[in-house]
């Protein structure tokens, strides 16, 4: 059977997706039952016993267009205002392609007249009952129409998005504006040159002859004409009739698809259809959320599969994660990256419904979500529950704005298509400071739906752990030694939640990591007995390096702010020793000082007193007053200082130093503070360092 390449079939935009799912559902139908399809090189390929001219000559002469009709909508010609040439074209064709059209019409017109006499009764429920009537005597052709405009319950009638509100978008009807574009191509007197000519360009792409004086409503935004769309303040439609046909027509393949199952956030179940997520396109606004009827991801397979098989996913097509359908986009592309989709799909469109050009909905393309060929883990799968609590908590008018941006920069990390080097680093970032968000905002009433954000287990952010990056490793280690507690007012039990009677450390989530440090340290110094450093949590501790450089002010604090809140969420713990030094560092006089004082030598049996006073000082900035305290409580216990007097601390330095000495020193570190200071070596250990 010979290949057809439909280059004129893309997947963007949606009208081009749903013309090559036409094509095959017709030729498979109606011509060719063992006809196959697939996307080759973003093209579609059709495989059957049609070559493109026969393929012409089918969709011309023999094709039966499926009927389409909605007489449940104010603007059909069923009720008023809808043009009549259409209708009337298709009721007076005597051709039999056109005979089950013109039953289906007939059988309307006369549910209406005994439902419009019905409906003086109850107004409030007459289209109910005039759908469930439809419903009722339709024959089966029309019925895969109102199938996919409609999902019909016995509540109420819901729409599909696909097909806007029930076979309308705003002013402008599917079903009437289908009748008018079939009457012009296949109906009309002398309408073959100019027909044929178009549905080549369609099929097959080239140029040809376009229609001003039609529309194609949401499926193609950028043939739809309007403001800014052209040279001028304003552009006239230019489609061709053929792709507004096929675009209804592949409509119909999803007619099966939409279930009757519901649930609070999406209401009726839709294949690959999800929430709208403002993010991951550069056009992302929070308005698109709020004016959004959702997003529909559209799947691409590259092998070739049969009209009801592309039907059976359709209708079977769910996405899950953690066992519940995919809600928003951003939980689609992470069920994407886990393979929690049907086999066989090669990459997802993305399809956003949102409100553009007034009350119009455009189907805009939002980008493309490869599948991966093997199954990728998904770091933000322990935090599922409360990324659901954010969401709930950010439709409320009254979220503050922090948490909604923070928010809207975790689901652009979580919509990222592939595994790039940096997007475990970004996502925890985005996670770390939208955590950070909730936690200062806990007190908002929208807020109250939300738990502090759980811990990952230990190897969930590998990438983020073998970072060679010091302001890392620093935060690490301040996580492991068991910050979190001391920073966030949250409390440990069945799960981790907010301690609504204790405020230790509330004020300390403000400004930056030097100063929520030093306010744990001062915390613990004023405690009984007093303590300044954590205690060290077997092995993880801060490296000579790296504290020479939070000392010296070389690790950015915006970054080792940042990377602190992102792991205080994690469970990952992280020996920072120098491996990659070969040769001794230089250890500052003052630092060694201050470190020697407050740690004291290796091998001291008793309890080494916690030198207050200086840490008092260097908590102030006090450097130079820091520095002599030092020497004068190494001196008092005894301590030979190789050195009379020593370099003061500036003020900034300082500060850092009391904020590297809150967290755990290397003993290697600490050996080397020492032996740059005294006179003596602290006596070799032999604990790992």
């Amino acid at each position: 059977m010979p290949d057809v390449v439909l280059s004129g079939a893309r997947p963007e935009p949606l009208a081009g997706y749903l013309k090559a799912v036409a094509i095959l559902r017709i030729v498979c139908e109606q011509a060719d039952r063992r006809a196959t399809g697939a996307w080759k090189s973003d093209v579609f390929v059709l495989r059957s016993q049609l070559d493109e001219q026969a393929l012409v000559e089918f969709l011309l002469e023999d094709w039966a267009p499926l009927p389409i009709i909605t007489p449940w909508n104010i603007r059909s010609w069923f009720q008023r205002g809808g043009s009549q040439d259409g209708i009337a074209a298709i009721r007076g064709a005597g051709d039999p392609r056109f005979a089950e059209w013109a039953r289906a019409i007939e059988i309307v017109e006369a549910v209406l007249v005994v439902e419009k006499a019905r409906s003086y009764a109850d107004p409030k429920t007459a289209k109910q009952k005039l759908l469930a009537a439809l419903r009722a005597n339709l024959p089966d052709a029309a019925l895969r129409w109102l199938d996919a405009a409609i999902v019909l319950t016995p509540e109420r009638a819901h729409f599909p998005p696909l097909l806007g509100s029930g076979g309308t978008d705003g002013r402008f009807e599917f079903g009437n504006n289908q009748m008018q574009r079939i009457a012009e191509l296949l109906l009309t007197d002398h309408a073959e040159p100019l027909a044929r000519s178009q549905l080549v360009a369609c099929l097959f792409g080239g140029a040809s002859v376009l229609d001003r004086n039609a529309s194609i409503g949401q499926f193609a935004p950028g043939s739809a004409g309007g403001a800014n769309t052209g040279m001028g303040f304003k552009r006239d439609a230019l489609i061709n009739p053929w792709d507004f046909v096929f675009s209804l027509e592949g409509a119909l393949v999803f007619a099966a698809a939409a279930t009757r199952v519901m649930d609070q956030s999406a209401g009726t179940a839709f294949p690959f259809f999800v929430r709208s997520s403002p993010a991951g396109y550069p056009s992302a606004s929070s308005a698109d959320e709020s004016s959004s009827r959702g997003e529909l991801w559209l799947p691409l397979w590259s092998q070739h599969a049969s009209a009801a098989e592309f039907a059976a996913l359709a209708s079977e097509g769910r996405a899950w994660l953690g066992g519940v359908h995919a809600r928003t986009a951003s939980d689609f592309a992470r069920a994407v990256r886990r393979l929690g989709v049907a086999r066989g799909i090669a990459e997802f469109v993305r399809f956003g419904f949102h409100q553009r050009n007034g009350r119009a909905f455009f189907a805009t393309p939002l980008g493309r979500h490869v599948v991966a060929s093997t199954p990728a883990p998904d770091p933000a799968a322990a935090i599922e529950r409360w990324l659901r609590q954010v969401r709930r908590a950010t439709g409320d008018d009254k979220c503050p704005e922090s948490v909604r941006r923070a928010a809207r920069v975790v689901e652009t990390e979580l919509l990222r298509d592939g595994r790039r080097a940096g997007d475990e680093e970004r996502l925890l970032l985005g996670i770390g400071a939208l955590s950070s968000a909730v936690t200062r905002s806990r007190r908002h009433a929208a807020m109250e739906v939300v738990d502090p954000c759980p811990l990952s287990p230990p190897g969930t952010w590998s990438e983020v752990a073998s970072i060679a990056d010091p302001a890392w490793r620093i935060a690490f280690v301040a996580a492991a030694a068991g910050l979190r507690p001391l920073l966030q007012p949250i409390t440990f039990a069945s799960r981790l939640l907010w301690d609504t009677e204790r405020a230790q450390g509330a004020e300390a989530t403000e400004g930056g990591v030097i100063r929520q440090l030093v306010e744990v340290g001062l915390k613990r110094l004023h405690s009984e007995p007093p303590a300044w450093t954590l205690p060290s949590p077997g092995g993880c501790a801060i490296s000579l390096g790296d504290l020479l450089d939070l000392v010296a002010g070389d690790v950015e604090e915006g970054r080792l702010t940042d990377a602190l809140n992102a792991a205080l969420l994690t469970a990952e713990h992280h020996s920072a020793v120098d491996a990659a030094n070969s040769s001794p560092l230089p250890v500052p006089l003052a630092l060694a000082a201050c470190v020697s004082a407050l740690s004291g030598p290796l091998d001291v049996d008793d309890e080494w007193s916690t030198p207050v006073r200086m840490l008092e000082l260097l908590s102030r900035g006090s450097g130079a007053a820091a520095t002599q305290q030092a020497a004068k409580h190494l001196r008092a216990r005894g301590v030979a200082l190789a050195y009379s007097q020593l370099p003061a601390l500036s003020a900034p330095a300082a500060k850092r130093l009391a904020a590297a000495l809150v967290l755990p020193i290397a003993h290697s570190a600490r050996r080397a503070c020492w032996k740059a200071i005294t006179l003596t070596d602290p006596t070799p250990t032999t604990e790992s360092e």
